[in-house]
């Protein structure tokens, strides 16, 4: 029955799928915008007599036995008090601050977890909300305490974070911003930069870095950073053409295949093979293939699932030879399948494959 909401956020936590998104409803049960698929059925992450969070998810992960879920809300449960971050550990929701601090004031649209601790991206300009800390769209929780990332007086970014990922110890954002440690030793790096040893850097060569716009997802596939969003070039300032899509092998940018024609919502690697969604309707612009919203890259060429969705896809999650696709769609594979639909990966192409039709209109994210 799928869900009555657009989904924004797939992760896998106890063995089982979890979703977030905007709904009430998913699968003809009641859940608060976050809920978990147990291969049969939908069910609630319920506790104290309330379930999910009172407001849209926009970001999960998992880490440290918990599944953390981002997004702008205010509450999780039915009681406990959330700024826009709280921790599901399988029976019972929490916070996620110290003393009596906890969460970010503004929207989470971005997490990620690693050795080092997790990481949050989004509009909030201030961590641990009731003992503030300024932190400037970007913050760093190590399971006992906040801190923002920055040097010299400055920390974070002068707008939002839409995207992070990491690899080993560098911390990569994706989003609208044009500086990086903003209110001290300002760092210019175009809507994508570098956490690293203590300092913020920006990803470009000769006098380029960057897009030359938004940038909505990140992914590190084959050794190399990839970014997807709005932007048609990418190291803005001596640019290169990468249309939607680009990745960064360590010292430039490239494109990734001639790019796809609207622009790359998620982005997601599994299976040796990149995984893209977003609103674009065809992929390899210069022998264009007709995708349907989600594609993917083998390292030279791309391809589709199968004939694709009638409508973006805003999440993308590759499992154990399936891939889960969720968003704002109605049919998946010409199926009725509202907003989440199971792609088998090992599924031909179909025969149309090939063939290219016009693409879908851009609306905002």
């Amino acid at each position: 029955m799928g869900s009555a909401g657009n989904i924004h956020a797939l992760v896998m936590y106890q063995g089982m799928l979890h979703a977030g998104g905007d709904f009430r409803v998913i699968g003809g049960v009641a859940a608060n915008n976050v809920a978990r698929w147990d291969g049969s059925a939908w069910q609630p992450l319920e506790s104290a007599g309330g379930n999910g969070v009172d407001g849209p998810v926009h970001a999960l992960v998992v880490w440290d036995d918990r599944l953390f879920v981002g997004g702008r809300f205010d509450r999780a449960g039915s009681r406990i008090r959330a700024d826009n971050l709280a921790a599901w550990d399988g029976q019972a929701w929490g916070t996620v601050g110290r003393g009596a601090g906890q969460g970010l004031n503004d929207s989470v649209y971005a997490l990620v977890a690693g050795e080092s601790g997790l990481y949050a991206g989004g509009l909030f300009t201030l961590a641990n909300v009731g003992e503030s800390l300024p932190a400037g769209r970007v913050a760093h929780w190590d399971g006992q305490s906040w801190q923002a990332l920055g040097s010299d007086e400055g920390n974070g970014m002068d707008t939002a974070v839409y995207a992070l990922a990491l690899a080993g110890d560098s911390l990569y954002a994706g989003g609208t911003f044009r500086q990086v440690n903003h209110g001290g030793a300002v760092v210019r790096a175009n809507r994508v930069a570098r956490w690293h040893e203590g300092r913020w850097s920006a990803l470009g060569s000769g006098s380029g870095n960057g897009m030359d716009s938004a940038v909505y997802a990140l992914a590190l596939h084959d050794g190399e950073l990839y970014a997807g969003g709005m932007f048609w070039q990418a190291n803005a300032g001596d640019p290169v053409t990468a249309r939607y899509i680009a990745r960064w092998d360590g010292s430039r940018w490239q494109s990734v295949g001639s790019g796809v024609d609207n622009p790359v919502l998620a982005l997601a690697a599994g299976s040796g093979e990149l995984f893209a969604a977003g609103f674009f309707g065809r992929a390899n612009m210069a022998s264009v293939i007709r995708v349907n919203h989600v594609a993917r890259w083998n390292g030279r060429t791309w391809s589709g699932l199968g004939s694709g969705t009638d409508r973006p896809v805003r999440a993308v999650l590759p499992d154990r030879g399936a891939v889960y696709v969720a968003g704002s769609f109605s049919l998946a594979g010409g199926r009725p399948s509202e907003r989440i639909a199971r792609f088998d990966a090992g599924e031909p192409a179909p025969a149309d494959q090939s063939s290219a039709s016009s693409s879908p209109a851009v609306s905002a994210r």
